[in-house]
């Protein structure tokens, strides 16, 4: 009997995959086990629909490796999207081919940033940093999401993005940054992946530069603080 332990890191990672029927068997001793075909006589047996999984941004992102077009090498471009900046520490862990770390071949920044790495054997993965900081990668034909910009982390690195690149690019001071940046609205906040800060954390910020904490570490230590202004507790 094959197992599902793939298809169950495909569901876990948001990867695509495609719909099929997988039963789940229960033996006489309660044990439960996963497969893609009918369970024995012995087992009770119950059908599961496993629907395809699109991750965000994914129908919109198609793979460029191997194709024309001004590629470029080295290091990845500085002037990317506060988000894109936000994910770049990801997106540059290299890939792991066969237990090895693939190489960086060459990049290519349009509204997303394509990169191309290259394994011992020639085996090709590419990943696709969106605008939003949602990162794809292509292995194999298989089409996935090795992040999810709608969680409390993700928000919690946009927030803290968008507030470095406002003293980095307006001259304005913290305090000014803080109010100018968008305020999140969604409720949870992190649920439209916005790049935005909750005003629980705007005042939060206020309240610790009172204290005479430099800008930028008055964010981070807002941002990590419990109860967290993010809402709910801790960063998931």
């Amino acid at each position: 009997m094959r197992r599902w332990w793939l298809l169950a890191g495909l569901l876990l990672n948001g990867q695509v995959a495609l719909a099929a029927e997988v039963y789940k068997c229960t033996a006489d001793d309660g044990a439960v086990s996963y497969s893609d075909e009918p369970c024995g006589p012995s087992d009770r047996t119950h059908t599961l629909s496993i629907e395809a999984i699109t991750p965000p941004g994914g129908p919109d992102i198609e793979p460029l490796c191997g194709a024309g077009g001004e590629w470029q090498q080295g290091e990845f471009p500085g002037e990317l999207q506060p988000m894109q900046r936000a994910a770049l520490g990801l997106m540059r862990e290299p890939p792991r081919v066969r237990g090895r770390a693939a190489e960086l071949k060459h990049w290519r920044l349009s509204d997303a940033l394509h990169g191309c790495w290259s394994g011992r054997d020639g085996e090709v993965v590419e990943r696709a940093l969106l605008p939003d900081g949602t990162i794809i990668e292509f292995r194999d034909g298989i089409r996935s999401l090795l992040n999810d910009p709608r969680t409390r982390s993700a928000l919690a690195l946009r927030c803290q993005a968008v507030f470095d690149a406002c003293l980095a690019s307006t001259g304005l001071s913290g305090e000014a940054c803080i109010v100018e940046i968008p305020t999140c609205t969604a409720s949870p906040p992190w649920a439209d992946g916005a790049p935005c800060c909750p005003a629980a954390c705007k005042s939060s910020y206020a309240d610790i530069r009172r204290e005479g904490l430099p800008p930028k570490a008055a964010l981070a230590q807002a941002l990590a603080s419990e109860p967290s202004c993010l809402g709910g507790t801790g960063l998931r």
